[in-house]
């Protein structure tokens, strides 16, 4: 019989990748093939270790693994066991690892932790990617990476599982000029939403037609500096910070408060000018329309739901935003348009009918 493996090592309040996991792996299901996940949520070295280990195990015909830029090396002979074997193996690489590399040396790290991290990369891959059948990316990688991957690379856009995303109760109306606009991400320097905050500031200076509100849910090592920014600003009442929040939580936010979506607006801090984020993904489900930063396979510039903005350093020109939203708002009553585009081109079910099903 058919039978399927996702397999990966995440971090233990990573609930977005685990959430794709579980719902690639239900997707799968639906195709009739036993389908199955396998994560791993021990910290450190140790759980790439584990996951190194247990490739070894494996009883699935088709073997889907979430890629580890600095540990593929473990996975190598696990992987090369399973090619002998005649499985097939697919490796997700949900970060080009071009742009891992520009995201080490914008981190907290030391410079010696990141010149480490980054020799690590350039000795290990994109060897370590060799026994694949099939390498799913979301963005153009770079020369050195794919070298040999070339006919094995498959340029793809996140799924979602549009039903499990329960739809917004009603489209939020604009009350007492106050647009709300909602970012969630655990929070690192290539979201750019220190971007969104100084265009915000820019915005209040020069223009108060509206009181613009934005909330920033997650935590993540960019927060710190992102508190100050706001401090110094003096946005304080402009800008809210609420932390991690998942299920009703998050859902009472994009309820209550949010009528426009923010996707990440620094990409091209680690080279990105591509993306394929799971925020749009669930905005978009949600029926929510949404800014992005970098152009998106599934979210084209056609559709009048999604507002492109620069990806560069620039000021956003949040009135231009404002515009754009009371023309959506006016010419449709509701919004449920933009979630019958979600069921249609990014639910989970056709995504692994081409993307992972047709593997050979």
């Amino acid at each position: 019989m058919n039978s399927f493996v996702y397999c990966c090592r995440i971090s233990r309040n990573n609930k977005g990748v685990e959430n794709k996991i579980i719902n690639t792996v239900n997707a799968v299901r639906q195709h009739n093939f036993v389908s199955n996940a396998l994560i791993i949520k021990k910290e450190g070295i140790l759980g790439h270790f584990l996951l190194a280990l247990k490739l070894f195990t494996l009883k699935e015909k088709i073997v889907l693994l979430r890629a580890t830029p600095f540990t593929m090396i473990l996975m190598l002979p696990g992987l090369l066991y399973l090619r002998l074997l005649n499985r097939k193996i697919i490796i997700d690489v949900p970060t080009p690892i071009v742009n891992v590399i520009q995201e080490v040396k914008g981190s907290n790290a030391s410079k010696i932790s990141k010149f480490i991290k980054i020799l690590v990369i350039y000795v290990t891959l994109p060897f370590s990617l060799y026994p694949a059948h099939r390498v799913l990316q979301y963005s153009k990688e770079g020369k050195w990476f794919s070298f040999g991957l070339k006919k094995k690379i498959l340029q793809v856009g996140n799924g979602i599982d549009v039903k499990n995303i329960p739809m917004r109760r009603k489209k939020l109306k604009v009350q007492n000029n106050t647009i709300y606009f909602t970012g969630v991400a655990t929070l690192a320097f290539w979201h750019g939403y220190d971007r969104f905050i100084t265009s915000i500031y820019e915005y209040k200076r020069k223009n108060n037609k509206y009181n613009v509100i934005f909330n920033i849910v997650g935590d993540g090592e960019e927060k710190a500096k992102l508190e100050k920014l706001v401090n110094d600003l003096s946005l304080n009442d402009n800008i809210i910070f609420h932390g991690f929040k998942d299920g009703d939580d998050l859902t009472k936010i994009f309820d209550n408060a949010t009528h426009i979506g923010v996707c990440s607006l620094g990409l091209f801090r680690k080279n990105m000018f591509y993306a394929s984020e799971l925020k749009a993904r669930e905005y978009a489900a949600r029926g929510i329309p949404f800014i992005i930063g970098c152009y998106d396979v599934d979210f084209p510039n056609s559709l009048n739901f999604v507002y492109q903005c620069e990806n560069n350093d620039s000021i956003i020109d949040i009135g231009k935003i404002i515009e754009w939203y009371e023309n959506l708002d006016k010419n449709f009553e509701d919004f449920s348009f933009i979630r019958e585009y979600a069921i249609k081109h990014i639910d989970f079910y056709n995504k692994v009918k081409n993307e992972i099903l047709s593997v050979k």
